[in-house]
C-alpha cells in the first residue's frame, strides 16, 4: 500500500510527518523503527515518511519498502551527499548520519513546517499520532531529558540528583556552559525523538548556528551533534513525557530510585514505554546487547523483509571482559571506583557552595 511521493501534502492536524536518516548499516534498524510505528499508528491516518538516504543501496530501499507495504505510508527518499559532514568527528556508535538532523530545514521541502525526527535505533510502541498531536507551545522542538546526562552540569543539579550522580555517563555534557551564558542548572535533552517546528528553525537560521557551534566549540562537544542542539536550543525546547523516549541508561541504574526521575514517573515509564530507545553502543543487532527489551526489536524485525536475521560474530574486548570471570571483576571494580570518586565530587562541590 505504500507509495513514493515527493509532492503530496499531509494534513497538519491529521497525518504525521516523520523523518529518519540511515546508511547501509542502519537499513535493518530503520525497517524496525518504521514497521513498529506503522503497526501502532491509528489506521485512520496516513504516515508521510521522509527517509534521508546517506548510503542505502537500491536493494536496501526495495527491502525497506516491502517491509512497510501493508500500511498507509507515503515514502519520500531523499538521496543526500553527506560528504560535507566529514569535517565533523564521529566516535563509537555515532556516525555522520546523526548530523543529518541539524540540516533538516534545508533537506525537507519548504511546505513541511513541522516534523517528528526519529533515530533509527528506536522501537515505537505507542501511537505516533498522539505525539504528533502534542502542541509545541511556541517551542522550537520537544524532547526528553537525557537519562545518562540529565543536566548541563550535574554538579549544579537538584539535591535528589545525588543518588544518580555516581551512575551518570557524563556529569558535564556542556562543559563550557557558563562561558556560553547557559545556566548549568539547565536540563540536557536526548535528541533521538524530537517533534520539530521547522518554520522556526528556518526563520532563525538554526542550521548555520548548529554547524558554527560545532566548528567554534569542537573541543567541548560531547555527543557531537547533540551538543550543538542543546547549546543552540537552550531555553527554546520543551520537555516531553519520558515515555516517548525511554533510553537505555534508565535500565542501567541499580534501581529506579537512582534514576533522575520521580520514582512514580520512572516506574510508569519502564512499565509502558511508548518509544524504546536503544541509545547505547550495544544495540540489539549486536551480540553484546543486554537490554531487557531487546527481544522487541526482533519481534518487529521478523515482520519485515529481514525475517529470521540474527547477529553473528564474537564479542568485543569489553564484551569478553564482561563474560570472563577476572575481567568481569576488574570492570566491576573500575565502575565502583568511578562511582566513589563521583560521590566525593558531589559532596565536595555541594559543601563548597554552601560555605
Amino acid at each position: 500500500m505504500n507509495q513514493s511521493s515527493s509532492t503530496e501534502n499531509s494534513t497538519h492536524q491529521q497525518d504525521p510527518v516523520v523523518v529518519c536518516a540511515a546508511d547501509e548499516n542502519f537499513a535493518r534498524p530503520l525497517a524496525v523503527t518504521v514497521r513498529s510505528l506503522l503497526e501502532n499508528l491509528d489506521r485512520s491516518r496516513t504516515l508521510r515518511l521522509f527517509v534521508v538516504d546517506v548510503g542505502l543501496s537500491s536493494k536496501d530501499r526495495k527491502q525497506l519498502a516491502q517491509s512497510w507495504d501493508d500500511f498507509p505510508v507515503n515514502i519520500t527518499w531523499l538521496a543526500t551527499d553527506a560528504s560535507f559532514l566529514n569535517v565533523f568527528p564521529v566516535s563509537h556508535h555515532v556516525t555522520h548520519a546523526s548530523y543529518i538532523r541539524l540540516a533538516l530545514p534545508e533537506l525537507l521541502p519548504e511546505d513541511i513546517d513541522r516534523t517528528i525526527y526519529l533515530d533509527c535505533d528506536v522501537v515505537v510502541q505507542g501511537d505516533i499520532g498522539d505525539l504528533w498531536d502534542t502542541p509545541l507551545n511556541d517551542r522550537h522542538c520537544l524532547a526528553v531529558q537525557d537519562m545518562a546526562a540529565p543536566y548541563v552540569d550535574a554538579s549544579f543539579g537538584p539535591e535528589q540528583l545525588s543518588h544518580s550522580f555516581p551512575w551518570l555517563v557524563s556529569t558535564r555534557p556542556v562543559s563550557n556552559c557558563q562561558r556560553l551564558g547557559i545556566s548549568p542548572r539547565s536540563k540536557y535533552f536526548n535528541a533521538g525523538v524530537m517533534p520539530i517546528d521547522l518554520g522556526k528553525w528556518r526563520a532563525d537560521e538554526l542550521q548555520q548556528q548548529f554547524f558554527d557551534c560545532l566548528t567554534h566549540y569542537r573541543k567541548h562537544a560531547w555527543c557531537w551533534d547533540q551538543y550543538a542542539l542543546n547549546v543552540v536550543l537552550s531555553g527554546k525546547w520543551g520537555e516531553l513525557d519520558p515515555e516517548w523516549n525511554v533510553q537505555q541508561h534508565l535500565f542501567e541504574y541499580p534501581t529506579l530510585a537512582e534514576a533522575p526521575l520521580e520514582i512514580t514517573v520512572a516506574e510508569r515509564t519502564v512499565r509502558v514505554p511508548k518509544i524504546v530507545h536503544f541509545s547505547s553502543s550495544a544495540k540489539p543487532w549486536s551480540i553484546e546487547c543486554r537490554h531487557p527489551m531487546k527481544d522487541l526489536f526482533f519481534e518487529y524485525l521478523d515482520r519485515t523483509d529481514w525475517k529470521g536475521w540474527r547477529p553473528e560474530g564474537k564479542n568485543s574486548l569489553v564484551g569478553s571482559l564482561r563474560k570472563n570471570g577476572p575481567g568481569k571483576l576488574f570492570l566491576s571494580f573500575a565502575r565502583r571506583l568511578r562511582r566513589t570518586y563521583r560521590r566525593a565530587c558531589w559532596t565536595l562541590t555541594k559543601s563548597r557552595r554552601s560555605d
